[in-house]
């Protein structure tokens, strides 16, 4: 095992041995580095999950948990550290942490797409603090924090709680939640549901796989998914155009009985219906496969698309 941090060098001072449990070695790895508000913390680590809480105190306090999957013994769970990396250290912007293979090992390769070792990682840092987190095959999570969040994975879910700045996450294989933003979304995944509870800023969010549902937008909001349901509130008026698109489910706008925006319904295998919403009707008409027209006087567009399923507008 290599880490670069020079107290931890020589006979594993500080890493801990947790147990075995059914043919499972557990170790842990911990560093505390003082930090000034307003950073950025980087993690990355192959087949592990990061956990990210915030604290009271200017400092990032990281644990890493190993688990040596294919470890009967604390030799075998040796074998499989001296060729894993581990970096913890400070950067010019905060701290950095990453956890990888070494590119040389072959006896990594004989246990095939098996990981044999799991490095999961989990950071308290400031309160007022950016977050960049990637992983290729485990769960993210981000607790409330006034910064940016970016996440990645490659075989896992998402969720961040209330985040006062961006939020850019995407997965290839799984949920992806937000709580809350103030700043700009983007959120997309390749086989799962995306959920915004609640954002205050532009929304684009798409899978190819699952459904979409926007609780509350305020800002600019494109929701598109190619195999289920889409579901907007938007709250006030449409500062820009807006779409939402599916091309195997329905589609639910629930929008203010006061906003004026340009409506444009139309679904290939199902009808479109509106309520309580005030509609000057250019072309299609309700319960049809289209409806163009103006709403409350028109403005901003709000384009809704479906290919197999229904359209709906209506007033909260």
């Amino acid at each position: 095992m290599s880490i670069n941090r020079p107290y931890f060098l020589g006979a594993l001072a500080s890493v801990l041995l947790i147990g075995s449990v059914q043919a499972r070695v557990e170790r842990e790895v911990t560093d505390t580095f003082s930090v000034e508000p307003g950073g950025l913390a980087t993690f990355a680590t192959q087949g592990g999950d990061i956990t990210i809480t915030t604290g009271s105190s200017d400092e990032v306090h990281i644990v890493a948990r190993l688990v040596f999957h294919r470890a009967d013994n604390d030799a075998e769970a040796d074998e499989f550290m001296e060729d894993l990396e581990l970096t913890m250290e400070p950067t010019d912007e905060g701290v950095s942490v990453t956890s990888k293979r070494l590119a040389s090992v072959s006896k990594w390769m004989g246990w095939g797409k098996s990981n044999p070792v799991s490095v999961h990682l989990h950071a308290t840092v400031p309160s007022e603090y950016d977050i960049d987190a990637r992983t290729s095959g485990g769960d993210i999570a981000v607790a409330n924090l006034f910064g940016n969040v970016i996440g990645r994975t490659s075989g896992g879910d998402i969720e961040v709680g209330h985040i006062e700045g961006t939020v850019d996450l995407n997965t290839s294989g799984g949920d992806i939640e937000v709580v809350h933003a103030v700043g700009a979304v983007k959120a997309h995944t390749s086989g799962g549901d995306v959920r915004v509870q609640e954002a205050e800023g532009p929304v684009k969010a798409s899978t190819s796989g699952g459904d979409v549902r926007i609780g509350r937008v305020v800002g600019e909001l494109r929701a598109t998914t190619s195999g289920g349901n889409i579901y907007a509130r938007i709250d006030g008026p449409l500062a820009e155009d807006a779409l939402l698109s599916t091309s195997g489910g329905n589609v639910t706008a629930v929008v203010d009985e006061t906003i004026a925006f340009d409506l444009d319904a139309r679904t290939s295998g199902g009808n479109v219906k509106a309520q309580g919403v005030t509609s000057r009707i250019d072309r299609g008409g309700l319960g049809k496969s289209k409806l163009v027209g103006a709403v409350n006087g028109g403005g901003a567009l709000l384009k809704l698309r479906t290919s197999g399923g229904n359209l709906r507008v209506k007033t909260s």
